[in-house]
């Protein structure tokens, strides 16, 4: 396949204008770390922002960042780090869960709109992105937020491109707001709990106002894939995050470890759940494991029914419940048709994030769309990319 690697965006207008002159098919990508994500793409040739990487603003005060839509996750966090400042959304790679090879870029981030356990309180990537610019399938470059949290001119295009998988627009730049990194940060670790005896204790844990940054349950076949960190025992891992001021997390963890003192808490220090809390975000654990990756999202009381009903092999349950990863066999169509109804049934909803092409082909990757949102679907595609060069059928035959 031909690889299209323009370095600024005039030039990556005139390569869709040419692609749309000739009724081209595009796939488009930053580093290809997330090729395997969704259904397979036919396209004759690739556009990439591999060489647009440059981090163009940081405004540490205004707690601000630009970058291009193929700057490397792993630069802007170093960047970031040396001014104690994050992205607040747990960015992370998805290489070794999906089996590519790469750095993970900005752009793809946006596109898969990929977020870690911080969620369910900072909120996703489309809450952090304050702006972007791409180009279209006029081969137009477009723009929409901008540089500041207020921006009212109209409908908030940003939200609407983050999560879209490149089947909208080919981003080209990128705006975020960034947070300051916590002062402390402390993670408690229950073994051997029940799902639903954690789950409830997460939830509760999720009401009060404490801080709790991570709530997550990981059942015994998720836990053993953790087995590079230390500490963490064996069995169910129940998993409590707490970030803020070092008095208040230290008032926190210790009311809890007083509260859940016959369940044996663990305290284990701000490096180990640094770590720890990245290898759950990155779905590490099911890595190494053989199968068919889901993610789901549900209200939090309704997700251990779901999964129940489901009976997967290996199940990662995060934000209190109301996500949850899973690890089921593959090659069985029917299990995706079961997964999307019994969540369907539940208030939720479901995604395949790992399994092999020919599977990804055949089945619903993403939720089934009743028809007035296939429609809308349809007519948002049409606006951006009328032709229907970009990414063709990624996340729905047809569109």
């Amino acid at each position: 396949m031909e690889r299209f690697l323009p370095e600024r965006a005039e030039k990556a207008a005139e390569m869709v204008a040419a692609a749309l002159h000739q009724n081209l098919p595009l796939a488009l990508a930053g580093a290809g770390t997330k090729a395997a994500l969704g259904r397979p793409v036919v396209a004759d040739a690739m556009l990439s922002s591999a060489r647009m990487n440059r981090i163009l603003l940081h405004e540490p005060e205004e707690l601000v960042l630009t970058v291009e839509a193929g700057a490397l996750l792993s630069e802007v966090n170093e960047l970031l780090a040396k001014r104690r400042q994050m992205l607040a959304f747990e960015p992370h790679e998805m290489a070794p869960l999906l089996g590519t090879s790469g750095e993970a870029t900005l752009g793809g981030i946006v596109a898969a709109s990929c977020h870690g356990s911080r969620r369910f309180r900072a909120g996703g990537v489309r809450d952090h992105l304050l702006g972007f610019k791409a180009v279209n399938g006029f081969g137009e470059i477009i723009e929409g937020g901008g540089r500041v949290m207020k921006n009212v001119s109209g409908f908030d295009v940003s939200k609407l491109v983050a999560g879209s998988f490149g089947t909208l627009c080919f981003l080209t730049e990128l705006t975020f707001r960034v947070w300051p990194v916590a002062e402390a940060e402390e993670t408690l670790a229950i073994s051997g709990l029940p799902d639903r005896k954690a789950l409830e204790i997460l939830r509760g844990i999720a009401g009060e106002p404490m801080d709790a940054s991570g709530l997550a349950h990981l059942t015994s076949g998720a836990s053993s894939g953790l087995s590079h960190v230390p500490d963490l025992g064996s069995g169910p891992l129940t998993l409590i995050r707490l970030e803020g001021a070092r008095e208040a997390v230290s008032e926190n963890a210790a009311a809890l470890l007083l509260r859940f003192k016959a369940l044996a808490p663990r305290r284990l220090g701000r490096e180990v759940s640094a770590r720890l809390w990245g290898a759950i975000s990155a779905l590490e654990p099911f890595a190494i494991l053989a199968g068919a990756v889901w993610r789901l999202s549900a209200p939090p009381g309704a997700m251990q029914a779901a999964v129940s009903a489901i009976g997967p092999l290996a199940a990662i349950y995060d934000g209190a419940g109301g996500f949850c990863s899973l690890l089921v066999e593959e090659g069985l169509d029917g299990e995706a048709e079961l997964i999307h109804e019994t969540m369907k049934v539940h208030g939720g909803h479901a995604t395949l994030l790992r399994a092999n092409e020919t599977l990804r082909g055949r089945i619903n990757v993403f939720p089934p769309l009743e028809s007035p949102n296939l429609m809308l679907t349809k007519r948002v595609k049409a606006a951006f990319d009328p032709r229907g060069i970009f990414n063709p059928g990624r996340m729905y035959e047809g569109v």
